[in-house]
């Protein structure tokens, strides 16, 4: 790599450029050079086609730009070595239009990006399309400027209109800023074929990065490291006409696969989406001058839930597809961030025989789709720019009952065993569900979870009881931050504080239906707050659910099976004993409670003795009816059938059709109950529950979109089918002889999905890793 650098202090609009040096060779040293702007800051290399570099450029202090002033940081082919080269467009019947599907650009090997205040620099990897001089220049932007125009999806409110941005922009004549440039050789090759580092250029089908997939039979996957900061990041109006990161995709297997593409950002506050295309295959390669052919979407093997919500934007960041052998497949992702991962999996689809792979895969995709659905903002209050008003205080931190499962779903198997390898995209669940509660003005010491108005209450008896059943389900794994360490106690202490209402809304009917689900979330919530703390009103109130969930009669399977785990899962097998310990601390120490304003029923010896003879008798009961109304399949309908004979025999003559909730349900019950895997019901339920998997994972039958059946079905399967986590070990993560870039990369995602603090002194050595990619 040959350089030049220029740089000239003269006078603003000046376009002199004086040389003051000239250094390396083709031995790759790395360049970095400071100087003063205006003027002209420039840096001329020779790369070789196929050479990767990093390339950025940064104002050094930001808050010494003038008012409003802006840089412009532009990279360009300034000389081929073979002068036929990029070649032009041609104007002659393209095989598509040059803006087709919202494509923004001819195939380029440059590209600029405005500084300013906000966003003062740029990091972008580059590999060199053809071989010639480049040069990465900094200047002032004074000429007109509407990137900051533009109409907004929503919230077009004060935040824009009170500061507006200002079209043009004059430089104060005796005003200079410190601005550095960078340009680094790097070695760019994947690490084991397996991650990949993404770059620039590829802001169009013609430009996509290979992605070279395997012939093979077994499931394996691919990762992609990459960036679209070579985009304005605040205040973008081009969201959808810019940033594209396009990558080929060329399937060899001899059999259809299912491609599952998911993609994690660090912040996770703007919409994303990766889209994908297929070619034919007699014309997946553009000669010089020409355009690809690009039809619609290619979108067999979709996942249902891949679909707007209450807004029209189509924005998805986990999509699966069909691959089919020697075909040839475009996906497109655009990312709004400047550092994104893009997760590839290809995989045979579901149903499987093995229940541990049926956990893994659902777990995947359901993760994946339930963030998706959630960066994409449901009520309306998915946002395109990051300058905006406040947020939808009812929808920008909404999780509403059915997403919630998002968190307690994956929670459970979390806790036997199992592991999330889209984890990124969990902690932005967990971090939602937590943020989701908040403090209530009235009701003392609680959180409310509402997307309605009032805020103490609106619909948050509901949504309250879902949430805090996710925030205690995934503190069973892993503790809360402080910041969020007090949710779990303040949704006990909304539900002392308010009423159990008479069902959850989970997106239709099909998930979350019943009475018995209300009281087994609110016991569930008071019996940790119970054994947190051992104030005696979370015991009562815990009473208080059992005695209720106890007297529901049945209207699906699905009551059964609630109460079942709840009497058998979290209320005290010593039920008897356990009052009387709770009594005695009542009457010794009254200042035992909180300041909340509950006071339960004080039980009486003999009525303990009463309600825990009451509770095994209707678990026996809940049991034996189960067993009989299953479908000779094995699975359950939500029919809870119905008794000629008092209660001795049961049969389901109405809906029985296969549904995953009563199925799964169904076997979490007799799992909380004792029973294995082996036992006749189980074993065949197990059985109907797989062969209700759908190919990309989910498990839904009548509810909109599956979210909770899904989260039911891993729960059952986990838990009857759990596995050992590997330890990880600080030598799995030691740097290897000669490293490259990429599996650095690799050693740094592995190291920082183990959430071990013990490792973190290794974590703290790569957060100081001199690129970029490894930090972020």
């Amino acid at each position: 790599m040959s350089t030049r650098f220029f740089c000239s202090s003269a006078p603003p609009f000046a376009a002199v450029a004086i040389v003051i040096a000239l250094s390396t060779t083709a031995d790759g040293k790395d360049i970095q050079q400071t100087a003063r702007v205006p003027g002209t800051l420039a840096q001329e290399v020779h790369l070789n086609s196929g050479q990767s570099v990093t390339i950025s450029a940064r104002v050094d202090k930001p808050s010494a730009l003038p008012a409003n002033g802006r840089l412009k940081a532009s990279w360009k082919l300034l000389k081929p070595d073979t002068p036929q080269q990029p070649a032009k467009t041609s104007e002659k019947k393209p095989a598509r239009k040059k803006t087709a599907q919202g494509i923004y650009t001819d195939p380029t090997p440059n590209w600029s990006k405005l500084l300013h205040a906000l966003d003062p620099d740029v990091f972008t990897v580059y590999r060199a399309p053809i071989a010639g001089t480049y040069r990465l220049e900094v200047s002032t932007e004074q000429n007109a400027v509407t990137l900051f125009e533009g109409g907004r999806w929503r919230e077009a409110g004060q935040a824009p209109l009170s500061r507006p941005a200002t079209r043009k922009v004059p430089w104060p004549a005796d005003h200079t800023v410190g601005v550095t440039i960078e340009i680094h050789d790097i070695d760019a090759r994947p690490a084991g074929g397996r991650l990949f580092i993404e770059a620039e250029p590829n802001d169009t089908p013609e430009q996509a990065q290979p992605l070279a997939l395997k012939k093979a039979a077994e499931d394996y996957s691919l990762r992609v490291v990459g960036g679209s900061d070579d985009i304005e990041y605040y205040d973008n109006s081009r969201v959808g006409g810019s940033g594209d990161d396009w990558f080929r995709l060329e399937f060899p297997g001899d059999q259809p696969r299912l491609l599952t593409a998911c993609l994690s950002i660090p912040d996770q506050l703007v919409a994303a989406r990766i889209r994908c295309y297929a070619i034919p295959v007699d014309q997946s390669v553009a000669a010089p001058g020409t355009l690809l052919p690009l039809g619609n979407e290619y979108t067999e093997g979709k996942n249902s839930n891949e679909r707007v919500h209450q807004q029209k934007e189509q924005h998805r960041i986990a999509i699966n597809r069909t691959l089919k052998p020697g075909q040839v497949y475009l996906l497109r992702v655009e990312s709004n961030s400047p550092g994104y991962e893009l997760d590839l999996r290809v995989v045979r689809p579901a149903p499987f025989s093995d229940p541990r792979q049926a956990v893994r895969h659902g777990l995947y995709d359901h993760v994946g789709q339930v963030d998706s659905w959630l960066t994409n903002r449901p009520r309306g209050a998915s946002v395109e720019r990051r300058i905006r008003d406040t947020g939808n205080l009812l929808g920008t931190q909404c999780m509403s009952c059915h997403t919630q499962s998002g968190v307690w779903g994956p929670a459970i198997p979390l806790t036997q065993g199992y592991r999330i390898r889209n984890i990124q995209l969990f902690r932005n669940l967990v971090n939602i569900c937590y943020q989701s509660m908040r403090p209530t003005n009235k009701l003392i010491d609680a959180a409310n979870n509402t997307s309605l108005a009032p805020l103490d209450l609106g619909d948050g008896p509901a949504g309250t009881r879902v949430a805090g059943h996710s925030v205690v389900s995934v503190e069973r794994f892993r503790a809360p931050r402080v910041l969020q360490s007090k949710q779990a106690i303040r949704a006990a202490n909304f539900v002392l504080q308010s009423g159990d209402p008479g069902g959850i809304n989970a997106a239709g009917p099909g998930a979350n239906v019943g009475k018995s689900v209300v009281f087994s979330y609110a016991g569930e919530i008071l019996f940790e707050a119970w054994k947190a703390t051992g104030d005696p009103k979370y015991f009562r109130g815990l009473e208080d659910k059992a005695r209720k969930v106890l007297g529901v009669k049945p209207v699906y399977s699905d009551d059964m099976a609630h109460r079942v785990e709840l009497l058998k899962r979290y209320f005290p097998a010593d039920y008897p004993a356990a009052a009387a310990r709770v009594t005695e601390k009542e009457t010794t120490q009254p200042k035992a409670t909180s300041r909340v304003p509950y006071k339960g029923h004080r039980t009486t010896a003999e009525e303990a003795a009463k309600l825990a003879k009451r509770i095994n008798k209707q678990v026996t009961a809940d049991l034996e009816r189960l067993r009989q109304i299953q479908n000779a399949d094995g699975t359950w309908g939500f029919d809870p059938g119905k008794s000629p004979d008092g209660g001795k025999t049961w049969e389901a003559k109405g809906n029985t059709k296969p549904e995953p909730s009563p199925t799964a349900l169904a076997l979490i019950a007799f799992q909380a109950a004792g029973f294995t895997p082996e036992d006749p019901t189980v074993k065949k339920g197990v059985q109907g529950l797989l062969g209700l998997q759908h190919p990309s994972g989910y498990w839904k039958g009548k509810s909109q979109t599956g979210f909770v059946s899904t989260s039911y079905s891993l729960h059952a399967l986990s838990r009857l089918f759990p596995v050992k986590p590997g330890e990880p070990k600080a030598e799995e993560f030691e740097a290897g002889e000669n490293e490259t870039l990429a599996e650095t990369i690799e050693r740094a995602r592995r190291l920082s999905t183990t959430e071990n603090p013990a490792l973190v002194p290794l974590m703290l050595g790569l957060a100081g890793h001199k690129s970029p990619l490894v930090r972020y």
